[in-house]
């Protein structure tokens, strides 16, 4: 199992309300959870999720220029 050294994007988010999300940070956490279901959508038969929030979606790195920002985790529900 990997260590996922920032937490989930909830406690991110709650964290420190006066620290301003820019936009590619944004934009960059879409993009990363959205590759994701698309990998897990892509198997025959489809996998889905099942269970997407914000506590399910671990923070990798905090800089948008990381090699991965968000990583959707919980696997527990997935089902065909």
């Amino acid at each position: 199992m990997e260590f996922v050294p920032h937490g989930s994007l909830h406690a991110f988010l709650k964290s420190d309300p006066e620290t301003p999300l820019t936009w590619g940070m944004r934009l960059r956490i879409a993009y990363d959870i959205a590759s994701a279901l698309a990998h897990l959508h892509s198997f025959d038969p489809p996998l889905i999720h099942k269970d997407l929030k914000s506590p399910n979606v671990l923070m990798a790195g905090l800089v948008e220029s990381a090699p991965v920002v968000a990583k959707v985790a919980d696997f527990g529900l997935t089902g065909k």
